[in-house]
């Protein structure tokens, strides 16, 4: 019938089946989370909810109500731009404020150890060094501040990536 986003429908069913522990051939909306986001669809709690209430039946949702949800949700994360899916991912540190601590961008970049920029018309990642991730923490955020606005960071990083939106 397809796949779901980056894997066969064998996987996801197999995948299913690990999360089905009490045999049921049916998940529940925890379940059903964590069986999507071991498929590398990442949803946030918020639509895991509204997926599992569109395919769920007296709070399960069956292996075929799971493949469509997560084919569905596959084919919202591949319509949604590079800039909307660095922000969603963002989203995971943000305390509600719309802004995320500094600190935990500067470990996520220096664990990175590359910088995605323009170099003959293509783009390619290359190492980073201490001293550039210095000089880009201080570009995003001074070295007072401890939150670091989304939104000002997409706009920096996509501007300074080159990345179209």
């Amino acid at each position: 019938m397809g796949d779901v986003g980056s894997h066969s429908e064998e996987e996801f069913r197999e995948c299913f089946s690990l999360f089905d522990t009490e045999k049921k051939n049916a998940l529940s909306e925890f379940e059903f989370g964590c069986c999507l986001r071991s498929m590398a669809l990442n949803p946030t709690e918020r639509e895991v909810k509204a997926l599992f209430n569109e395919v769920a039946e007296a709070g399960w949702a069956d292996v075929e109500g799971t493949l469509a949800a997560g084919r569905k949700f596959a084919r919202h994360m591949a319509s949604a731009n590079p800039e909307q899916q660095f922000r969603r991912a963002l989203k995971v540190l943000d305390d509600g404020t719309g802004a995320v601590p500094s600190a935990e961008i500067r470990k996520i970049v220096a664990n990175l150890k590359v910088k995605t920029e323009t170099i003959g018309g293509e783009l390619v990642q290359t190492p980073i060094g201490d001293e550039e991730l210095d000089e880009a923490m201080d570009e995003i955020a001074p070295h007072s501040a401890t939150q670091i606005s989304i939104d000002a960071l997409a706009k920096e990083v996509f501007k300074t990536a080159s990345i179209p939106p």
